[in-house]
């Protein structure tokens, strides 16, 4: 089985949440250290999320669940749930979208940050071999 590593995230966030100009273009490393094979799975790991334009560099980890389901006959359509905490900041969040040839491509992220600043953000998220 050959393990997703690689993540693209693009984020708009309301309010700014301490970034000038509300959005943020991530790129990074995930590394998945654990995962139960079932449905649901959950899984725990880290991501290192930056954009370098913003200034923006945090490793997070991350814990959740992700679903197989039937979303209208989509191959490989899935729903996660997860928690992550990094940098002073902690959130939980939410992805849905499909894993037909192993990547995940065109999903859509969206969730809530509770630590300092608060705010809430939403986006699309691609997770690659």
């Amino acid at each position: 089985m050959t393990k997703l590593h690689s993540a693209t995230v693009a984020l708009t966030l309301q309010p700014a949440c301490g970034i000038p100009d509300n959005g943020l273009d991530l790129q990074g490393p995930v590394n998945f250290t654990s995962q139960s094979v079932a449905n649901p799975s959950t899984f725990s790991g880290t991501v290192t999320l930056s954009d370098p334009s913003e200034g923006f560099n945090v490793a997070y980890s991350v814990t959740g669940t992700v679903r197989a389901v039937d979303s209208g006959g989509t191959p490989g359509a899935i729903v996660s749930t997860f928690t992550y905490s990094g940098g002073g900041t902690s959130g939980t969040g939410t992805i849905n979208g499909a894993a037909a040839g192993l990547d995940f491509t065109g999903g859509v992220i969206n969730g809530q940050q509770s630590g300092f600043p608060a705010c809430n953000f939403t986006g699309s998220i691609d997770i690659v071999r």
